[in-house]
Formats: C-alpha cells, sequence, structure tokens
C-alpha cells in the first residue's frame, strides 16, 4: 500500500456517517471553520455547520431538500442561522461536494518539486482552519483539517465571506 491515499470528499456519505451516531467528542459536524481575529475587521469565531436534523440521504433530490444549521459562536456569543432563512448557507454546503479529493501523505514521506510554490497563509484580511469528517474509499471515516494553501482553505475563506450576508460581520 502506498503511503498516498486519495480522500474521495462525498457530501452523502458525509451525512450517512453524520447520522449513524459514531461521532467523537471533537466531531467537526459537517465542517468546522475557525476563523482568526483580525485588528479592526474581525473578532475570532468558530463556525460549525451540520444538517437541522440526522438525516441519510439517498439522492441529490433528497440531499437538496436538506436544511442546515449554521452556528457561529465568538466571545459575543452565538448565532444560528438555517439554510431556509438564508439561501447563501445551502450554496455554501453544496459547493463542498465539488472540492477536489485531497492526496494525503505525511509530510516527511512526499517529494517536493523545487519548482513548488509556497502557498498563501492569508485571503481577505483574515485566516480559516477547517475540519470535517469524510468517508474514504475503503468506507472507513477520517477527520480532516486544512489551514492554508489549497481548494479547502480557500473554500472556507469564501464560506465566511459568503455567510456574512446572512449574520453579519463581527467587527471588534
Amino acid at each position: 500500500m502506498k503511503a498516498s491515499h486519495l480522500i474521495v470528499l462525498s457530501l452523502i456519505g458525509l451525512l450517512a456517517g453524520w447520522a449513524s451516531g459514531s461521532e467523537a467528542l471533537d466531531d467537526p459536524g459537517l465542517i468546522t471553520i475557525t476563523v482568526a481575529a483580525d485588528r479592526g475587521l474581525t473578532l475570532a469565531h468558530v463556525i460549525r455547520i451540520d444538517p437541522a436534523a440526522p438525516i441519510t440521504a439517498r439522492s441529490t433530490a433528497e440531499l437538496d431538500e436538506v436544511v442546515w444549521t449554521a452556528t457561529r459562536t465568538s466571545q459575543r456569543g452565538v448565532t444560528i442561522i438555517k439554510s431556509d432563512a438564508c439561501p447563501a448557507l445551502k450554496d455554501v454546503v453544496l459547493s463542498l461536494s465539488r472540492l477536489p479529493a485531497i492526496p494525503v501523505a505525511p509530510p516527511m514521506l512526499r517529494v517536493r518539486s523545487p519548482l513548488e510554490q509556497v502557498p498563501p497563509v492569508r485571503k481577505d484580511g483574515f485566516s480559516t482552519r477547517m475540519a470535517f469528517s469524510t468517508e474514504t474509499s475503503d468506507g472507513s471515516l477520517a477527520t480532516i483539517e486544512v489551514e492554508s494553501g489549497n481548494a479547502y482553505a480557500n473554500w472556507s475563506s469564501h464560506a465566511v465571506a459568503k455567510l456574512l450576508a446572512c449574520w453579519g460581520p463581527l467587527r471588534p
């Protein structure tokens, strides 16, 4: 077996795993985005996105009917929005399933090209870190955390920006 495996992100599979009740204490839900504070622009906060009720979607039509909940927690308290009142939330969730697969390999075993560029660290004045659970190609569960430099990091930054239309900014 190679050190590198492909984790295939399946939104329907994520829902099936979430609904099965196999949650760890540090379960990120469908996805958790941690936003670092940026002086003058935003307070530090955490956004957790989950289905409003346990569900196992068997088709894209069923998935399209799911109501999603996003919870934003900061020093100012908790704000909750639902996708039936904030269509941007549904767009954010469904766009997650269109991200490319993540190749996974221990960093010390990866051979890097001398031409490989350093990934960007910040976007839009704040930095994000995201965590989510996924099914691997053999059906086992994995928790992934991404901090910067790829499509997932860019997705989390765009998700934070898109959800601002629903609950407004957290200005210091």
